[in-house]
């Protein structure tokens, strides 16, 4: 029986998003889907002392690998981004695509309307309250996020109050997923139970 085909889409490496990816990646993988991240390699040769354990990793990564800046300044490098995460999953097989805040949701929700396949879209962070805007660039960036959040099958959220940020979400439509570590007191304890299981792909459309 073939897998169910997954891609994550993020604009960091999982190197950088490690205490993130690894809450979804494994269940994921348990629950029999095959796991690809699409994601922006922004920082070059830079990697951590200690990379992830292979149990959280993807069963493939690949790595658009272009630098830019954190911040403000990737804006204007996003346009390169879209346009090379798009064609990448216009020309990949998969059943459903996962993509990780505002900036990897332009090419995430145009390739899986084009294709008719389910769109998980995660909130992580709303650029409009990290950075300083003027108040009608602000509304229209919440306006563009309502917007993906109303093309996706699915969201999800890093914590409650983002759902009444984002003007309310159906709750039959999202699903939060704290952004903390593990909270593991010795290391000798064993991990906690994952309460995170993803075959929310296969729910019913609403």
């Amino acid at each position: 029986m073939n897998k169910k085909r997954v891609v994550l889409v993020k604009t960091t490496s999982l190197e950088r998003d490690i205490n993130r990816l690894i809450k979804e990646i494994p269940p994921l993988k348990r629950s029999g889907y095959q796991v690809t991240l699409l994601c922006w390699d922004r920082a070059g040769k830079s990697r951590p002392v200690s990379p992830p354990p292979p149990e959280t990793r993807p069963d493939r990564e690949i790595r658009f690998k272009f630098g830019a800046p954190y911040g403000i300044r990737v804006l204007c490098f996003l346009p390169i981004w879209w346009w090379v995460a798009f064609w990448r999953l216009i020309f990949m097989k998969w059943d459903a695509v996962h993509a990780i805040d505002f900036d990897s949701a332009v090419p995430a929700t145009l390739a899986a309307k084009l294709k008719g396949k389910p769109l998980i879209y995660e909130v992580l962070e709303t650029y409009e309250d990290e950075i300083i805007l003027p108040k009608f660039i602000r509304n229209l960036a919440i306006k563009i996020d309502r917007l993906f959040v109303h093309f996706a099958t699915r969201i999800i959220v890093a914590d409650e109050m983002q759902i009444e940020e984002l003007g309310g979400i159906p709750d039959a439509k999202v699903i939060v997923i704290y952004d903390s570590p593990p909270d593991v007191f010795h290391e000798s304890a064993p991990p906690p139970p994952q309460k995170f299981i993803l075959p929310f792909f296969l729910w019913p459309p609403l």
